[in-house]
């Protein structure tokens, strides 16, 4: 059953299309902010992380994180701290 397209219905037809026109420009906003939201300091997170497995005994995976964060972070604020811990534990090998 195909209906006629009525003034009337044309009319709330075309009151949609305001609104369907801003919906990807909606999605790209939100998208572009929860993007940014989760952009802290990688390095920071992964020294955290490094420290966590050191406490845990898992001296490979700390050492491992150690030298993500000096390879991939060299400008973060934790890559220091990284190179130092790493002499640290590749001081015996």
């Amino acid at each position: 059953m195909i209906q006629e397209l009525t003034p009337s219905r044309a009319r709330r037809w075309r009151g949609c299309g305001g609104v369907m026109k801003r919906i990807p420009l909606l999605v790209f906003c939100l998208c572009l902010l929860g993007m940014t939201g989760c952009s802290g300091d990688k390095g920071k997170e992964l020294f955290e992380t490094g420290r966590f497995e050191e406490k845990q005994l898992n001296r490979e995976h700390a050492i491992q994180l150690y030298r993500e964060i000096v390879t991939r972070y060299p400008r973060s604020a934790a890559a220091p701290q990284a190179e130092e811990r790493l002499k640290e534990l590749t001081k015996g090998k």
